[in-house]
């Protein structure tokens, strides 16, 4: 990480798919905050999410990980134009997923209306952050948690947390 702080002309980095977790994810993820020169991190578009011009932030298939999380979910805090993520075959796992549910859930400004979580090796426990979001959420109205090790304990919980919510399209 110090490597990057001190690149002047460093504007992407991409470090998808390495497994990057705990501390040395914390680590990157606030070299890469701190440095207003990049541009992009593991595909996430950092330029445009500084300037909260995006409606839409399909990330499918670019192995963002928990540092990638970890950096959307400081954007997520503060965001009002996303109104679709896709995030769907990312290796977020629990962690990432927990991050990233953390950050929409203490937004006071998020508008997401969908949000996609397939293949990302969430088990009962993301499911528990992720139906901790949907209780406090109005605005969300799909969520895509296919292919993910959900266990009928985590499936069952995210039906509870839409039980009720009419017209919600909820992929499990």
């Amino acid at each position: 990480a110090p490597g990057i702080a001190a690149s002047a002309e460093l504007t992407s980095l991409d470090v998808g798919w390495n497994s990057i977790t705990d501390d040395g994810a914390q680590a990157l993820a606030d070299v890469v905050l701190d440095k207003q020169s990049l541009q992009s991190f593991c595909n996430i578009p950092l330029q445009q999410l500084r300037t909260d011009s995006l409606t839409e932030l399909n990330l499918q298939h670019k192995g963002i990980g928990v540092p990638g999380a970890l950096v959307l979910a400081h954007f997520l805090r503060v965001t009002a134009s996303l109104t679709k993520i896709n995030l769907g075959d990312n290796g977020v796992k629990d962690e990432g997923t927990t991050i990233i549910c953390d950050a929409l859930r203490d937004s006071k400004v998020s508008k997401l209306k969908e949000l996609v979580l397939w293949r990302n090796g969430i088990t009962v426990t993301g499911a528990e952050s992720v139906a901790a979001y949907l209780a406090v959420t109005a605005s969300l109205t799909a969520l895509d948690v296919r292919y993910n090790r959900l266990g009928k304990e985590g499936e069952a919980l995210l039906q509870q947390a839409v039980q009720g919510r009419s017209g919600f399209d909820l992929k499990i």
